[in-house]
């Protein structure tokens, strides 16, 4: 089968930190450590119990993040069963923190927790995480399309709560993007594909937002962040049915100015499914 790797970066929505102000998100101007990490990232705790959890549909899954003198015992629960692990090491970054392959193919859940057992090795921080997925058959073919935010497959509402030019958006694909700070504004996305990720910015003047896919439940998700940036995966699904499929997604602004901003989505799937509902020219 086809296979994807999906990478996220610590300040990404999809990963839940908890208890609030346990972790602390880092900002790169002001750390020398920066350099080392991925997108010059990091999200790290002293707390004992802090935990980051997030969910995916996949057969493999890697967490990064560092190994230093300062940080001690952690454990991770992947679908229940738990792994004690030890990040003391000698500056060690971008490293494996956790690897778990062979998964069956489905929906798993992880959770990073810290552990410390030594107030001397008292840190342990997150850099990024990538997980595997598969779709299609062994012999399918793996194509994927890029779809702007302009396009007709994206539709704002109210039409008036929306602008063309949110934070940042010069450093969005095209140089294109929408925002809002209205309360309860939303954008629909229709497309037809085995998987879908949608990309946006988190940074200081965006909040809440929730994703509705198909049918299904609303998920609540924060793009508050202590930096800004652009480009970041706001939502990802995989393991669609075949046909058209919609995502909701709406302003939750949790307090006056905030906002959300969508720059571009990807989906990806085989030939046969992507080219019936795209024109040739737009597949890669």
């Amino acid at each position: 089968m086809p296979q994807i790797n999906v990478t996220i970066d610590d300040i990404n929505p999809l990963i839940t930190y908890g208890p609030p102000g346990a972790w602390q998100e880092v900002d790169p101007d002001g750390d020398d450590l920066s350099p080392h990490y991925f997108d010059q990232t990091r999200t790290g705790t002293p707390v004992l119990g802090a935990t980051a959890s997030f969910q995916f549909y996949g057969s493999a899954v890697w967490l990064f993040g560092a190994k230093r003198a300062d940080h001690g015992i952690y454990n991770v629960t992947l679908d229940g069963a738990t792994t004690s692990l030890n990040g003391t090491g000698n500056e060690l970054y971008q490293t494996p923190i956790f690897t778990a392959t062979g998964l069956t193919l489905g929906n798993h859940s992880v959770t990073l927790i810290n552990a410390q057992v030594n107030d001397s090795f008292p840190w342990l921080d997150l850099d990024y995480i990538v997980w595997q997925t598969e779709i299609g058959q062994a012999t399918d073919t793996l194509i994927s399309a890029v779809i702007e935010d302009a396009e007709p497959a994206f539709v704002y509402q109210p039409q008036g709560a929306w602008n063309t030019n949110p934070p940042g958006v010069s450093s969005f694909s095209n140089g294109s993007g929408h925002g809002t700070i209205t309360d309860g504004a939303y954008v629909t996305f229709t497309f037809a594909a085995d998987a879908v990720e949608l990309f946006g910015s988190v940074g200081t003047a965006m909040s809440n937002y929730s994703v509705q896919l198909d049918n299904g439940a609303p998920v609540m998700y924060n793009a508050n962040r202590l930096s800004n940036y652009e480009k970041v995966p706001l939502f990802f699904a995989t393991d669609l049915s075949a046909g058209n499929h919609t995502l909701k997604i709406v302003n939750v602004p949790t307090s006056t100015g905030l906002g959300l901003s969508i720059d571009y989505a990807s989906i990806s799937g085989t030939t046969t499914r992507l080219v019936t509902f795209l024109p040739l020219n737009r597949v890669r």
